[in-house]
């Protein structure tokens, strides 16, 4: 299972459409509010570029139009996407995130799905690393739920890509969120399937 870091910058200036200091950056030269990222850089023989920004056809685990960034301009944010193309997009975080139905979770190189009941149950499944296929639930009373390589961690993964105390899962609220606790170790996240 392999999955790519993807580093997203504000463009040049905050607005809906691509400025000239960005025209050498975005292909599409689009104004529409989007920059598609991918591996195809035309659609046809008419020469229009499928993508904004396109990487080598080489790139392991990137889709032809991989994923696409979206800015709001009511709200000034910007919205990222996952097409459904490649495996996966992941984003490293830092704050709070609540937790939806249908995140992948990367614990160094143990990747979680993260299922939700109606009832606010929490239901982590690993698809890989050396947790592979143990399904961990919790219930809302339960948290804070620690993840980490410590015996007193409610889910302990034996690894040294891990910290300690990787992250914390909180319960605020009717919200689930998970609060990455160590600056040194990656934690990403990714939503399979996304509309803004």
């Amino acid at each position: 299972f392999f999955f790519f870091f993807l580093m997203i910058r504000r463009p040049p200036r905050s607005t809906h459409c691509i400025s000239s200091a960005a025209s050498d950056v975005y292909k599409r030269q689009v104004c529409d509010g989007h920059v598609y990222i991918g591996t195809k850089d035309r659609t046809n023989e008419a020469q229009e570029w499928t993508n904004d920004i396109v990487f080598s056809k080489g790139e392991l685990g990137m889709g032809d139009r991989h994923c696409v960034v979206k800015y709001v301009v009511e709200n000034k944010s910007h919205y990222i996407k996952d097409t459904g193309e490649g495996t996966g997009t992941f984003i490293k975080i830092e704050n709070f995130i609540i937790l939806q139905n249908e995140y992948i979770i990367s614990f160094g190189s143990s990747h979680t799905f993260i299922m939700l009941t109606p009832k606010n149950e929490l239901h982590l499944k690993f698809l890989d690393g050396p947790n592979a296929e143990q399904l961990h639930s919790f219930k809302p009373h339960q948290a804070p739920v620690r993840i980490g390589r410590m015996h007193d961690c409610h889910i302990q993964i034996p690894s040294k890509e891990l910290s300690k105390y990787q992250c914390v899962i909180y319960c605020r609220g009717k919200d689930l969120s998970l609060i990455h606790i160590c600056r040194c170790r990656r934690l990403l996240t990714c939503r399979s399937r996304w509309s803004p």
